[in-house]
């Protein structure tokens, strides 16, 4: 039996549960989110639980560079895509239906889907609606607690239009011109594995991001990367002639390589290699 866990909370209840071999997934750095933690504790829980494991494994190098240490066998292996959801937004792009609540918004389309947390930077998407208060932005996402959006709700071009399931995002996505990934430089950001990254990828839409997550530098040719606000609203601005069928064709095939189906097969090749499957 193989015991797959997640959390560093989970180091304490390991020795109770039976299993033959011991999984670490590491998602996070767990010890960056702010609240009622203290980062020593999480990390020193992290520490006891990675270092038995028969096998660990991280989404982000910085993750992957700080495990290694503890355990040897610490592969990287980014987060992925519903590949044949958001490829949808290509697929079936002559017959999805726009949204209702979508219909009357002027283009461009800037739009964001992912959880409105700390790391983004809402400053560049401030900049971005003042600089251009003719287009839209398109939030689709639950604002965490803590977060205080108050001063980006005063830009009548700034949609926040909470949660869409994820069977009814390939709509959303197909009205969106240009695909937002903003992260606000930091040890979370930094080690960050976007999901919404690899969808966006999977849609075949332009894309403009920030230089972290690291992660996302490996697709630099194929995206638009800004390092100051000035520069995000210029990218924001070149991004919208990127729909050259070549290129749109490219970012879907590096979706189709992050699929889910992808990254759990690069898993099991490692675990069927050392013998924990």
């Amino acid at each position: 039996t193989v015991l797959w866990c997640y959390s560093p909370s989970s180091c304490d209840i390991v020795e109770h549960l039976p299993h033959s071999k011991l999984v670490y997934d590491c998602v996070d750095r767990h010890s960056a989110y702010k609240g009622h933690i203290n980062p020593k504790v999480v990390d020193k829980m992290e520490c006891d639980l990675a270092k038995p494991a028969d096998q660990v494994f991280a989404t982000a190098v910085g993750l992957a560079e700080t495990l290694e240490k503890v355990n040897p066998t610490t592969q990287m292996i980014p987060n992925g895509a519903a590949y044949e959801i958001f490829s949808r937004v290509q697929t079936e792009k002559d017959t999805l239906p726009c949204p209702e609540d979508m219909k009357d918004l002027p283009h461009p389309i800037y739009g964001f889907v992912g959880m409105l947390q700390e790391c983004i930077d809402y400053a560049l998407i401030e900049k971005l609606a003042k600089s251009r208060p003719n287009t839209t932005i398109f939030l689709i996402g639950r604002t965490l607690p803590g977060v205080d959006l108050t001063n980006l709700k005063q830009y009548p071009n700034i949609v926040f239009h909470g949660l869409v399931p994820q069977p009814e995002l390939p709509a959303y996505l197909a009205q969106m011109d240009v695909c937002l990934n903003v992260f606000r430089a930091g040890a979370l950001s930094k080690d960050v594995s976007p999901l919404k990254f690899y969808e966006y990828l999977a849609t075949g839409k332009p894309i403009v991001s920030t230089r972290q997550p690291d992660q996302i530098l490996q697709y630099a040719p194929l995206i638009h990367i800004a390092d100051t606000a000035d520069e995000f609203v210029e990218k924001c601005a070149e991004a919208l002639s990127d729909t050259q069928p070549e290129r749109v064709r490219a970012r879907i095939e590096e979706g189709r390589k992050s699929s889910w189906d992808a990254r759990v097969e690069q898993m099991c090749e490692i675990l069927r290699s050392e013998k924990i499957l």
